[in-house]
């Protein structure tokens, strides 16, 4: 049986109208691997664990990811493996500067499921599990 993994990316929460969202959000998509390799590789994945995982993203003056952690209340997948490697991975990004004197903070969720697929029969070549990773993105202001 073959597990399909979906990471979806839902509605990020940015702390003010005027920073660049849709570039933000482009350049998530874009290392959308990375963050599904956090998952993949990770005891949770072998254990079938799913979930949402909200990661608190702050921004610097240059664009800079100066602090990212989960937001436990807001998170119902909680898994430290997970949570330490997208958070250094977001760490290690650089998105748009924000406006002179602005401090950003995004809350983005990240979601993590597992989906069955149905059994194929069997071959002599091992099965691989294929990743599928979507995305949906929709911005609100916190404030």
């Amino acid at each position: 049986m073959k597990a399909l993994l979906a990471l979806l990316i839902l509605c990020p929460t940015i702390s003010f109208a005027e920073y660049e969202k849709e570039e933000f959000k482009a350049l998530v998509r874009e290392n959308l691997p990375k963050f599904w390799q956090c998952y993949e590789e990770s005891p949770a994945y072998k254990a079938g664990t799913q979930g949402k995982l909200v990661i608190q993203i702050t921004l610097g003056s240059k664009g800079e990811v100066t602090e990212a952690k989960p937001v436990v209340p807001k998170s119902s997948f909680h898994d430290p493996v997970v949570e330490s490697c997208v958070t250094t991975k977001l760490k290690s990004m650089n998105f748009p500067a924000p406006p002179p004197d602005e401090d950003v903070e995004i809350n983005y969720p990240f979601i993590f499921t597992i989906k069955k697929e149905a059994a194929k029969p069997a071959t002599d070549k091992p099965a691989e599990k294929p990743a599928e990773v979507k995305t949906e993105t929709k911005a609100e202001e916190k404030k």
